[in-house]
């Protein structure tokens, strides 16, 4: 009879020991998480205030994957190089414009 309840208190001290070591490898869990929680929030928010400090285009093209980013910037080129031709397009419709009515006022004079 002794020698069954000294085999239980020994499960029993053992169980403890285990749960113990369980429980303390769950609050080192919790700790590294909250850690990591932390910094990942420190991180956003300095992330954020550089997002704040860009212009919006800046800011858009940093959200951006180097794919996208590659993408749009080369987009942008065109663009602007269409925005050119367009511009130069339009001032020689300016200039042929008033050679007409140039040459349309000396016609009826």
């Amino acid at each position: 009879m002794l020698t069954v309840f000294i085999v239980l208190v020994a499960l029993f001290v053992i169980a403890l020991m285990v749960n113990t070591n369980i429980e303390r490898n769950k609050a080192a869990r919790l700790h590294q998480l909250s850690l990591k929680s932390s910094e990942a929030l420190a991180m956003a928010s300095m992330y954020k205030m550089r997002l704040a400090a860009m212009s919006p285009e800046e800011a858009f093209i940093e959200t951006l994957a180097d794919e996208e980013r590659e993408k749009y910037l080369s987009l942008t080129t065109v663009l602007e190089r269409l925005s050119f031709t367009v511009d130069i397009a339009e001032n020689r419709i300016k200039k042929q414009s008033n050679a007409i009515q140039q040459l349309n006022k000396s016609l009826n004079a």
